[in-house]
């Protein structure tokens, strides 16, 4: 098989089931510790696998542990532990200002050689919203959503990719003809830039999508139980891939329980709904409970149908959840040739192909930039 699956993991607190904290092979005492997730790092790492994404979901009511860290200071702190692998987060739009999401997700492409990648989350936690801003309208979210994207990638593209001289002969460090104020005035936001910083490594960290509105998005990772429904839905992103010139890698969302045998796999799935998990709430959104190698058939199925180009992977818990796909899933895949036995050499978006046309969201700004 010529194309390999793209493979992306999803981490927040104790796995991605209600209950799993109670696991006897959970560590919720360590979920408020950067070692815990250095170590789900360095286990994704050692499998190869191509994007680490920090879940913000943020639990309120006391009876989940959820992620309450920071996920991107906590993506960030990932970076000295980690070398191929990317990381990402979502952004709050709704309220955050563009400038500094701009300059700290340029600051972290450059820190970590390239491996950043974000979603624009367009309505946060209501708990987490209260602490700044009044609620918006659903309408006003998305609008602001819009804007704010906008406002972020003109600023990235504020300094030519060859701004930068550093010409110690000349004295002089960059072009200041390249670098150039974007001066956006919209409905939400009025920026002048230019950034501080120079572009990104990517040019812009990849973008993450998690549903078709978010369409644009470098990567969109959507949720679907039944193959022909998740081809139907693939066939149709890449018809307007074809109609817009756009470049989209597609994922699915699966929640793992893997088990050395099938009935193995399912006494951890009826152990867990004795926690609290109903598995009637995830079995449409993409639910497998087997073996590593019957999960390997339906990745294959999956990708030789055409439904997807990989997985967004969820493991019920962890992190027992990641070393299970660390150890038994991705050897399997790699046998077949469906996964890479090493990363690829380049950024996050040079390795998932996903390219960036020439012109796309220059700053509107005029003439040269010069700091008085």
């Amino acid at each position: 098989m010529d194309k390999e699956l793209y493979l992306m993991v999803s981490l927040r607190g104790t796995g991605y089931v209600p209950g799993s904290w109670l696991h006897p092979h959970a560590s919720p005492d360590r979920t408020n510790s950067l070692a815990y997730y250095a170590d789900l790092a360095r286990t994704a790492e050692r499998g190869k696998l191509d994007l680490i994404y920090l879940d913000s979901a943020y639990d309120a009511d006391g009876n989940e542990p959820g992620l309450r860290l920071d996920s991107w200071l906590l993506a960030s702190s990932l970076i000295s532990v980690t070398e191929h692998v990317g990381l990402g987060s979502s952004v709050a739009t709704d309220v955050l200002e563009p400038y500094p999401v701009a300059r700290s997700l340029a600051v972290f492409d450059h820190l970590s050689g390239g491996r950043a990648a974000w979603h624009a989350k367009a309505k946060e936690d209501i708990e987490l919203q209260r602490l700044y801003v009044p609620p918006l309208i659903e309408k006003e979210m998305y609008e602001r959503n819009v804007e704010f994207i906008q406002v972020v990638e003109q600023l990235w593209q504020s300094w030519d990719a060859d701004a930068l001289l550093i010409d110690k002969a000349n004295g002089r460090f960059y072009d200041s003809a390249k670098v150039r104020r974007i001066n956006h005035a919209g409905r939400f936001f009025k920026v002048r830039g230019p950034l501080c910083i120079p572009q990104p490594p990517q040019k812009h960290p990849v973008r993450l999508g998690f549903a078709e509105s978010d369409y644009g998005a470098d990567i969109l990772v959507l949720s679907e139980a039944k193959r022909e429904h998740a081809s139907e839905r693939y066939n149709c992103i890449r018809e307007r891939d074809g109609q817009t010139g756009h470049q989209t890698v597609i994922l699915f969302n699966l929640l793992l329980i893997l088990g050395v045998t099938e009935k193995d796999a399912k006494d951890k799935a009826e152990e867990l709904r004795k926690w609290g998990w109903r598995m009637e709430d995830s079995e449409a959104k993409g639910l497998y409970i087997g073996t590593p190698e019957r999960l390997a058939d339906f990745m294959e199925e999956w990708m030789q149908s055409k439904a997807c180009d990989g997985f967004n992977l969820q493991p019920a818990v962890l992190p027992s959840g990641l070393n299970e796909i660390v150890d038994t899933l991705v050897p399997i895949l790699q046998r077949r040739s469906l996964f890479h036995t090493d990363y690829p050499q380049g950024t996050l978006r040079h390795k998932w192909d996903l390219e960036i046309k020439a012109g796309d969201t220059q700053p509107e700004g005029e003439g040269a930039y010069h700091e008085r």
